[in-house]
């Protein structure tokens, strides 16, 4: 005799459909406490598949973070991110995205009853961050926004507040496990694109190109950096990649002062020794 299956919510979006495969189930709404076979994590007994629940049911998966985010709404998630020991930036001056961050919309968010509303990104397409979101008015568990000047704006939403980082958070670095990516310039951003088939994308504002520039693991943490010289002040400068699978800018002092024009660099271990 089999045992009878174990009741779900109606699931939405499957895990294995967002996230470079690592995603969670997405439901809609239900007294059910199940998300296919994953319980949930928060929420309210009237309707336990709230947004800030599909937060923090990721966030426990992955062990970015152990329980609930300790907040009643989910605009608030933006105003404890320095007390849960992740990272925020404000919408207007938002200098990197990556995977598996959440976006806070304020409590004007249309149809949330003054709660907000928090979206997580699935993957950043240059201007578009794509996001799966659970608790919406019309049950579609995934939304764009436009990404320009650091700032997010998205059709028909409230106020976006601006996102929010886990330190915790490799998933882009971790994820790419397929040789060499792609990076380049447009402008003053760096992008970078990642993973199977380049899936994987993140970028970085602020970041002026060099003369010439050239790829190289300057600090030895397994994370290809980009190394640049500036004709302008005849110096060599280094612009390391972070945890996150972005950018952390330039390196506070030029690496080498003094060099003179050449007409042809590259990067190489000439002498062997491993740096």
């Amino acid at each position: 005799m089999t045992s009878p299956a174990q009741a779900s919510a109606p699931i939405l979006l499957n895990g294995s459909a967002w996230l470079n495969s690592q995603g969670v189930n997405v439901c809609a709404p239900s007294t059910d406490p199940y998300c296919g076979d994953e319980y949930k994590v928060g929420g309210v007994s009237s309707n336990w598949w709230q947004c800030v629940e599909l937060a923090q049911r990721l966030y426990n998966k992955m062990g970015w973070h152990s329980g609930t985010f300790g907040v009643w709404y989910a605009y608030q998630i933006y105003d404890e991110a320095s007390s849960m020991g992740m990272s925020r930036q404000a919408n207007g001056s938002i200098t990197s995205i990556h995977p598996g961050d959440m976006v806070i919309h304020g409590s004007d968010e249309p149809y949330s009853e003054g709660a907000g509303h928090v979206t997580i990104v699935d993957r950043v397409e240059g201007s578009t961050v794509h996001v799966v979101e659970q608790n919406t008015a019309n049950n579609d568990p995934t939304g764009q926004y436009t990404l320009s000047g650091g700032t997010l704006s998205r059709s028909g939403s409230g106020t976006i507040r601006g996102t929010v980082h886990d330190p915790a958070n490799n998933l882009e670095s971790a994820s790419n496990s397929y040789g060499d990516d792609i990076a380049w310039w447009q402008g003053s951003t760096l992008f970078a694109f990642t993973g199977s088939n380049f899936l994987t994308s993140s970028y970085t504002t602020g970041l002026n190109p060099g003369d010439w520039q050239g790829v190289m693991d300057y600090n030895h943490d397994g994370r290809d950096d980009i190394v640049l010289y500036r004709a302008s002040d005849q110096t060599l400068r280094v612009i390391l990649k972070n945890t996150s699978g972005g950018f952390s800018g330039y390196s506070q002092n030029p690496v080498r002062t003094g060099v003179g024009s050449p007409t042809w660099a590259g990067v190489a271990d000439l002498d062997g020794d491993n740096n």
